[in-house]
């Protein structure tokens, strides 16, 4: 964001050519967005993106390796608890599955809800507060406390990228999200990898028996044919793993019985099921899960490049070519228009995004606020400000709505700019409208908030600030700002 705001005031044949000449030097009209612009940056700031990509890694990898090192130690502790054994009672079945596989598989379905998209917080009444709740629970949270003891550079480049998450949460809220269930799923893959080593440990060094106990009345036939649903997985696969009747009936047992040493191996068969459970309802979803949250955090980011308020026009310029044209004599200065001081603009003249010319809006007549606005605008959008569509200001609702009803028709690929006034504080009616407008337009066309800036104007750079601030609220990622520096002095 920094690198386009940067290129806000920069001469847009200065521009185009800059951008066409790394396109072509780096064949990047074959590439995916993403890689597009992690190109684009790199060969602008080539010194600053390394370094920024080199922190980006570590603290990924630090991250990382935290999290998955705590899982693996809570997973085997988890197993010794659940595995404890002192020769006096046998370990009970049922609190193995209930506390390591049942658990495991309810935290499962909260991942799910966490997953689910954005757009169904509206649609099923109480889900927004239900799957905020299981956000809050999801270990990926625990990202932000691992951070806190990196290194002051790496826990530099954290809270920088962590305020850019929050900054523009209306683009990036999707990255944040798969972000945290990557790491959740991280954390749960090496906790059920500690709690089968574990239980791989205990059972080759240690003796244990096993058996299942419960205060509900079932019958054996009804364990039986539990058991049987609970090993579908891994039947056929792994029958050993399968307890038989005979074995559900031998290792039945209730509080206060004294266990006898003979049978203690036939106990100890149990340790298969255990395992075998353990794996297909534990450590396999979450691996199918982690594979999942990875390529949908790809796919996120892959969208937040791609929607990147200015990047469709920088990849504009990488297609747009390169055209110089020489006359054998001067070129006659064009004709004013009437009523202007300045001559009118050249239409075929590439928009400043290098894309179509843009659709104008004009809040309460910010397109009379100085006479040189007209050049401005044909410059930076290809447009004529003869044909902005005036809104708000002295204008009435409807007559708002019936401009926005105009306007959404237009093409995906043709921007809307909102011209306004810059030394006039962003109200909350232009927002609304903008919100209003964004709405009916769709996602996939942009819009350009254009605050016209009289260079003759002290405060011109703190107005912007101001705008940028506001803009940033409504966390649209599709929405940019383009402030219009007018000189004003002739």
């Amino acid at each position: 964001m920094h690198r386009i705001e940067a290129d806000v005031d920069v001469d847009v044949e200065v521009l185009h050519r800059r951008d066409r000449e790394i396109a072509e030097h780096l064949s990047l009209s074959g590439l995916e967005p993403r890689d597009q612009t992690l190109a684009w940056l790199g060969a602008l700031e080539p010194h600053q993106f390394t370094r920024s990509v080199q922190l980006f890694r570590q603290v990924e990898t630090a991250i990382g390796v935290t999290l998955v090192a705590l899982g693996l130690i809570l997973g085997a502790v988890a197993a010794k608890f659940a595995l404890r054994y002192d020769g006096s009672q046998p370990i009970n079945v049922v609190e193995f599955i209930a506390g390591l596989v049942l658990v495991q598989l309810a935290l499962l379905i909260l991942t799910g809800l966490v997953a689910l998209p954005s757009r169904w917080r509206q649609s099923i009444p109480g889900f927004e507060a239900l799957q905020s709740l299981c956000s809050l629970l999801s270990p990926g949270r625990l990202r932000g406390l691992v951070a806190r003891w990196l290194p002051q550079s790496m826990r530099d480049a954290y809270q920088a990228g962590a305020g850019l998450l929050r900054q523009h949460r209306g683009r990036f809220a999707s990255v944040d999200k798969w972000i945290v269930l990557r790491w959740s799923q991280w954390f749960a893959v090496a906790f059920n990898v500690g709690a089968l080593s574990a239980l791989l440990a205990l059972v080759v060094f240690t003796d244990l028996a096993f058996g299942w106990s419960t205060t509900l009345e079932v019958s054996n036939a009804s364990v039986s044919t539990l058991i049987y649903w609970l090993t579908l997985p891994w039947a056929a696969w792994v029958p050993s793993a399968v307890p038989d009747g005979a074995l559900i009936d031998a290792t039945r047992y209730f509080r206060g019985d004294t266990m006898s040493t003979q049978g203690l191996a036939e106990r100890g068969a149990w340790w298969k099921f255990c395992f075998a459970a353990l794996f297909f309802y534990g450590l396999l979803p979450r691996m199918l899960t982690s594979m999942f949250a990875q390529l949908a955090l790809v796919r996120s980011l892959e969208n937040g490049f791609e929607l990147t308020p200015g990047m469709q026009a920088v990849r504009a310029r990488f297609a747009q070519p390169l055209v110089q044209t020489q006359a054998d004599q001067p070129e006659a200065m064009p004709m004013a228009r009437p009523g202007s001081s300045d001559p009118e603009p050249d239409r075929a003249h590439m928009t400043g995004d290098g894309a179509a010319a843009a659709t104008l809006l004009s809040w309460a007549g910010a397109d009379e606020a100085s006479p040189r606005v007209a050049g401005v605008v044909a410059g930076r959008f290809a447009a004529d400000v003869a044909s902005a569509l005036p809104v708000g200001g002295g204008r009435t609702l409807s007559e708002d709505l019936q401009t926005i009803e105009q306007v959404k028709h237009g093409s995906d690929s043709t921007p809307v700019v909102l011209l306004t006034k810059a030394w006039e504080p962003p109200l909350l009616e232009l927002f609304d409208f903008v919100d209003s407008l964004r709405e009916a337009v769709g996602d996939a066309r942009e819009l350009v908030v254009a605050p016209v800036v009289l260079e003759a104007e002290p405060a011109g750079d703190r107005q912007i600030a101001q705008w940028r601030k506001k803009l940033l609220e409504l966390g649209d990622g599709r929405t940019r700002l383009q402030p219009l520096r007018v000189n004003d002095d002739g």
